[in-house]
């Protein structure tokens, strides 16, 4: 990944990764991912740095904004997040995309609102430290099973809704609370507690 100088809107960096034709823009103020833009084409794989570099100096990825992937057009083999300082996935972060595998670091926290709803996501490793699931956060996915961590303590309502081939859940024994509908129009023919 280089910078690209042009059009450099004052504390945003333009991000261009060549390998992988996608251009983000990172605002060092506030040390976050805040757009994407990505070209259609054949499947890649997508790595989101959990820091990057501007003339000689590392700036840490310490959130991404809402939105920032979602809808994207290109179809990507897996989504991997680096991590380091990062904690949250928000909400909308990979909303209706084209995604198989979407691999999250430890040291994630909480998954917002709808971050993978509707997705084409079929596999994820959910970290241990993982302690909130939030509303409509796999709705609608293709996964179709899923282990979820020992630290999940809460599972928004519609968490999993309309995962039609999810068909085993792996719970730990430290859930508080499970939405409604958390997993309303699934498959589910094994439970594991």
């Amino acid at each position: 990944i280089h910078w690209n100088d042009e059009d450099v809107i004052p504390d945003v960096f333009k991000i261009e990764d060549e390998n992988n034709d996608v251009v983000w823009h990172y605002n060092h103020v506030t040390q976050t991912m805040i757009s994407y833009k990505g070209a259609t084409g054949s499947s890649v794989d997508l790595v989101v740095p959990k820091e990057v570099t501007y003339e000689g100096q590392t700036y840490p990825v310490l959130a991404l904004e809402q939105d920032t992937f979602s809808g994207m057009t290109r179809h990507f083999n897996t989504v991997t997040f680096e991590g380091g300082n990062l904690t949250e996935l928000p909400a909308y972060i990979l909303n209706n995309s084209k995604i198989g595998e979407v691999i999250l670091p430890d040291g994630i926290k909480s998954i917002g609102s709808n971050a993978f709803a509707n997705s084409t996501l079929s596999s994820v490793n959910l970290p241990e430290g993982l302690t909130l699931l939030g509303i409509s956060a796999f709705q609608g996915t293709k996964l179709t099973e899923i282990t979820l961590p020992s630290t999940l303590k809460d599972i928004g309502g519609s968490a999993f809704k309309n995962g039609t081939g999810l068909t085993t859940v792996v719970f730990p024994e430290n859930i508080t609370s499970i939405q409604g509908e958390a997993f309303s129009g699934c498959n589910l023919t094994g439970e594991i507690i």
